[in-house]
């Protein structure tokens, strides 16, 4: 029988569980988190993106045992130089893992473009195709009134060129 009011003591399995519950926690947020089109990029949501990046730094030092206080202040037993290369190993694995599989499933069956957020009656699209048709027309206008302006100018160019041909063919130096 289990004595639930007894003093916690740290093992290395319940070492070992925290860990990894805690970087799965973590990979679940970092991957998870759709950012753009949805909502602002990861980068972007400064505090989602530091407290990551802190949470993450956390967890690997404590299954590398960088920063010793941290891992007696959070009650985790001391490692073995094996079990911290192979926790480490499985934490990375876990977190890469984790976006490979995200990565993959999205490209495969995610169509994650954003779309209209009602359905449009056909009045509404006909004036929406009107005003797109009236800004192409008033774009290639302006297109054309610049391509109009360097024919003009290049003909000016050429007019000029003969002019001065004219004369030095005349003497007219």
């Amino acid at each position: 029988m289990i004595d639930l009011e007894a003093e916690f003591q740290p093992s290395l399995l319940n070492s070992a569980v925290y860990l990894l519950q805690l970087i799965q926690q973590i990979s679940t947020f970092a991957v998870n988190y759709q950012g753009r089109p949805f909502r602002e990029a990861l980068s972007e949501n400064k505090g989602m993106f530091y407290g990551i990046i802190g949470v993450t730094a956390i967890a690997f030092s404590c299954s590398t045992e960088f920063i010793p206080e941290v891992n007696e202040q959070m009650k985790l037993v001391k490692f073995t130089d094996e079990f911290k290369m192979t926790m480490t190993a499985v934490m990375i694995l876990d977190y890469v893992g984790c976006w490979v599989i995200e990565v993959v499933l999205k490209r495969l069956f995610s169509d994650y473009r954003p779309r209209d957020i009602a359905d449009r009656r056909p009045d509404q699209l006909q004036r929406e195709q009107a005003r797109k048709a009236l800004e192409q027309a008033l774009r290639d206008a302006e297109e054309e009134k610049k391509r109009q302006a360097q024919v003009e100018e290049f003909e000016r160019k050429v007019e000029e060129r003969k002019r001065k041909i004219q004369e030095w063919a005349g003497g007219n130096r």
